[in-house]
């Protein structure tokens, strides 16, 4: 697909979503590369490139915007990162529901909860030992 500025520009200006993907903008007053459907204020059409995909914006020296997220990795990671924790929030479940049923609750959550406790009462001295000691 050749890139029309005009056409391109158009769509950035309008937030069209059927144009997502087949391009990407690139602001050369912010170093930052966004989709065409980025909800951030539009740039002046001045100060923008475009390339047909996002790994022709990053070897142009832009990086990636932390809105429309436009890179290939950030969708990834963030599509599995919730269903990590969709899974997670699933085991535990299960968990509890087990321990309920074997009469050994009251006792897992009382472990659970001096246990968590007492990592809560580590991490606030480590963090208080880390910022007595500052350098002079």
């Amino acid at each position: 697909m050749s890139l029309d500025f005009a056409d391109c520009d158009r769509a950035r200006l309008a937030r069209d979503a059927a144009y997502d993907g087949r391009f990407y903008t690139g602001v050369h007053t912010t170093g930052i590369y966004c989709r065409p459907v980025c909800p951030v204020r539009p740039a002046r059409s001045a100060n923008v490139s475009f390339f047909p995909s996002a790994a022709a914006a990053e070897a142009a020296g832009f990086r990636a915007c932390l809105r429309c997220r436009p890179g290939p990795r950030q969708r990834k990671i963030d599509s599995g990162g919730t269903l990590h924790a969709y899974q997670r929030l699933i085991r535990a479940a299960v968990l509890i529901r087990l321990l309920r049923a074997s009469q050994l609750f009251p006792r897992f959550h009382t472990a659970w909860t001096l246990s968590s406790r007492c990592l809560r009462v580590r991490e606030t001295a480590g963090r208080r030992k880390a910022s007595a000691i500052e350098p002079r």
